[in-house]
């Protein structure tokens, strides 16, 4: 478990989501205000609060590495879907490898957000080949990203 105080002390733990998944640290883009995507299928967080004592809010972030051809990532979208309530306090959100963004984002119930597993750090649009800026990861519904994960870090020598 991964525990980090962000902004007004709000308290996030990150645990591991769903079968297949390991966690890496999710951090929020929180970076404009472009809405979600409209269609995808409601979610059922209407649960309770959770009752094991712990304040604060809880964020369950699930990375799905390099793994998933499109049927696969539809059947574990579809487990994902068939899932029971999230507890109110609680957030969901799958780090989706950058070809099922839109896929995920189009038929992952809405209550389970989907996040991107690296953006790049150019500040401007251009010649940044198989690069995507924060703004398209915005632009296309996405508010969370996975930055600084030490497979990125040591096995592409980003440290």
């Amino acid at each position: 478990m991964i525990s980090n105080s962000i902004g007004d002390n709000l308290t996030l733990v990150a645990t591991a989501a769903a079968i297949g998944m390991s966690i890496g640290y999710v951090a929020s883009s929180q970076m404009g205000t472009k809405s979600e995507p409209t269609g995808r299928p409601s979610g059922t967080s209407s649960g309770s609060h959770s009752k094991d004592g712990v304040r604060g809010r809880f964020l369950v972030g699930g990375n799905w590495k390099c793994n998933g051809t499109i049927e696969s990532a539809k059947a574990l979208i579809k487990i994902l879907n068939e899932g029971g309530p999230i507890p109110l306090n609680s957030e969901v959100v799958v780090c989706v490898p950058a070809i099922h963004i839109p896929l995920a984002l189009e038929t992952l119930r809405d209550d389970i957000a989907v996040g991107a597993q690296n953006c790049g750090v150019n500040d401007k649009a251009g010649a940044y080949t198989g690069e995507i800026s924060a703004d398209q990861l915005v632009d296309m519904g996405v508010k969370w990203v996975v930055i600084g994960h030490s497979e990125r870090r040591e096995g592409f020598e980003m440290a």
